[in-house]
């Protein structure tokens, strides 16, 4: 009896001990995860120079925050804004998310993207499904990409039309402001943060990537990601913070426009719509054979402006499979422009643009992972190669829940290595 009283004695002792711990690993607090994505910084152009506080975690110049940068990176086509957000979030290419280009074709027109379009689960999605604990925040500094992203289950949300100012006709808040929002949703409980700022599109759009005001943009938002980790120490989260700095593309120097409505017009090529993204261009017309199509492509190819042109439906695919954007929603033919070319429409920011993206040329991007989280692997890596699509399912793995189903990107393990 004594023994078999001891044996009890044991079994509630290692029970208690064991509810003890488990109390203890309930209450560690969660990760603080940060996605901070640059819009349209060119990684070609970062330098001590231009990012001096970027340059010097890169140079692992501060014990406290191991970094891990990316020297091999590809975004996905449309090399532009919206498809690359939502692959940020969804691990997704342009087939997989339904966001192919900022605009797409819907059988009549070429139009805007919306929320209706995003056809891919998100990881506010997962993170509200398997761990409604986690408080997810937005702040972003685009009202479209605000928009897009408008029904998605996040916890907090910054509106950047509320900004105390924002730029003529776009509607851009400044990177400030954007900065303050975020670190308010922090102190408000937030552990991940999908945050967008753009004014180093901006100026990179109206100047290029390497005019003077385009650094001087780099240098500010350099400033405000230093602003940002310095608060964090100061609120004492810094060990517990993972910060991705990505951008969603790059930026090319495009002195020559090539007006592509007018190369149709001198084709004898009518019904034909446009629809113009810098590097690449959309074409459509309502009903059109794919043999009409293969001829419109092969005409445009003649052009000098023009690199390449391919019909959707099976010829796009077989030339470019990487890019995955043979769907109906790239309407029936896609072009890229040659080096220093951008293709133009007979919209007014086209034709003051001298600097562009939207091709292949401009799917290179800036990408690096920064911290006090033990879970950071450091390195200056140009061994691996990585993209927008392989946030979402490395940032799900940080939070131990399963990546979005429709994403293809894969988990940055040689940077993030769990707990132990």
């Amino acid at each position: 009896m004594r023994r078999a009283g001891l044996v009890i004695l044991v079994c509630l002792l290692c029970a208690q001990a064991g509810a003890a711990t488990s109390a203890v690993a309930d209450t560690e607090p969660a990760p603080l995860v940060i996605l901070w994505a640059v819009d349209g910084l060119e990684p070609s152009a970062v330098s001590p120079a231009t990012m001096p506080g970027v340059s010097s975690l890169v140079a692992g110049t501060d014990p406290d925050a191991p970094t891990h940068t990316w020297r091999n990176t590809r975004g996905v086509m449309v090399a532009e804004t919206y498809p690359n957000h939502a692959a940020m979030l969804t691990g997704a290419d342009g087939l997989g998310s339904g966001i192919l280009g900022n605009t797409i074709w819907d059988g009549s027109r070429f139009r805007d993207v919306s929320a209706a379009d995003l056809e891919a689960e998100t990881l506010f999605d997962t993170l509200a499904a398997e761990r409604p604990e986690v408080d997810t925040a937005i702040a972003v500094g685009d009202p479209k990409i605000d928009d897009l992203f408008r029904d998605e289950p996040y916890d907090m949300r910054w509106d950047p039309r509320h900004a105390k100012f924002t730029l003529p006709i776009a509607g851009y808040p400044l990177d400030s402001e954007v900065t303050s929002a975020v670190l308010g949703q922090i102190e408000d409980g937030a552990d991940f943060v999908f945050v967008n700022t753009q004014m180093v599109d901006t100026f990179g759009h109206l100047s290029g990537p390497r005019a003077s005001t385009t650094r001087q943009a780099m240098r500010e938002v350099d400033r405000q990601i230093g602003r940002l980790i310095g608060a964090l120490r100061t609120m004492g989260e810094w060990d517990r913070t993972l910060l991705f700095v990505t951008s969603d593309h790059g930026m090319e120097a495009t002195p020559r426009r090539f007006l592509l409505p007018l190369a149709l017009l001198a084709q004898g090529d009518t019904g034909w719509k446009a629809d113009t993204h810098g590097g690449t261009a959309l074409l459509a017309k309502p009903g059109a054979t794919p043999a009409e199509a293969a001829a419109v492509a092969e005409r445009l190819h003649r052009w000098s402006a023009v690199s390449e042109a391919h019909a959707t439906g099976g010829p796009l695919d077989a030339a470019h499979p990487d890019w995955r954007l043979d769907g109906p929603r790239a309407g029936n033919v896609v072009l890229t422009a040659r080096p220093g070319h951008q293709l133009v429409g007979f919209d007014f920011m086209g034709w003051l643009a001298t600097g562009t993206h939207g091709g292949p040329g401009a799917l290179d991007h800036w990408l690096m992972l920064t911290g006090g989280s033990p879970m950071i692997v450091p390195g200056d890596d140009s061994v691996h190669t990585a993209g927008n699509r392989d946030l979402a399912p490395t940032i799900a793995s940080i939070f131990g829940v399963p990546a979005p189903a429709q994403g293809s990107g894969r988990i940055l393990s040689e940077a993030v290595a769990p707990e132990v």
